[in-house]
């Protein structure tokens, strides 16, 4: 076998290997969408729960505004019912992908609120796959942060979607800062050998050489 044709097909093999489907989806600007959202970069965000209309405008940071939650689930293509039943209005960020067994989406976030009342404490929320409902934090008089890390258990089709919704009342503005978006894949087992079967193959050219 040509060397050159050797090397370059190891090449695409490791590519293959390291690049799955999941890994395309860590780009936040490519993400779906609604309310008042900023994407900062590639890895950071912020979403609010601030509203706008011709004659208000409570601080939005884009040129959205927060949605209702029966329009936000319709925006990020979520079930209906899927949003915690005290929410009221709010922002949310989704992305639907393959990802193989194993593989692990994190972020890190800092969640903040204007003129706090616990009587009206904002949340934010991670929905994975539509139905399973993780609360991120509740707004509190300090900056609350955190770290969320989730691992698909099973290879397939899944689905993320992170919110800021108001809760019992719409009177305050919340936002929910996302950064260090990151995902740690883990190729699938046909990936697997083609890589292993790339680096035999190198292994037995260089004993020729």
């Amino acid at each position: 076998m040509n060397p050159k044709h050797l090397l370059s097909g190891l090449a695409a093999l490791l590519t293959v290997a390291a690049t799955p489907a999941l890994a395309q989806s860590t780009d936040l600007s490519g993400w779906t969408a609604a309310g008042d959202v900023v994407v900062d970069s590639t890895s950071s965000a912020r979403l609010t729960t601030a509203y706008r209309d011709d004659t208000t405008d409570e601080g939005t940071i884009s040129s959205g505004s927060a949605l209702l939650y029966f329009d936000l689930e319709s925006a990020l293509s979520l079930p209906a019912g899927a949003l915690a039943a005290d929410t009221i209005e709010g922002s949310g960020l989704q992305q639907s992908f393959v990802a193989a067994a194993g593989s692990t989406v994190q972020f890190g976030w800092q969640l903040a609120t204007v003129n706090f009342d616990a009587g009206e404490a904002d949340r934010a929320f991670v929905l994975i796959d539509g139905n399973a409902l993780v609360e991120l934090g509740t707004v509190d008089t300090p900056l609350v942060t955190g770290q969320f890390s989730h691992t698909f258990v099973t290879a397939g089709e899944h689905s993320l979607a992170v919110l800021v919704m108001d809760v019992n009342t719409a009177d305050r503005v919340s936002t929910l800062t996302l950064s260090n978006f990151s995902v740690a894949v883990v190729p699938e087992p046909g990936q697997w050998a083609l890589w292993l079967a790339g680096l035999a193959g190198l292994a037995l050219f260089r004993r020729r050489a």
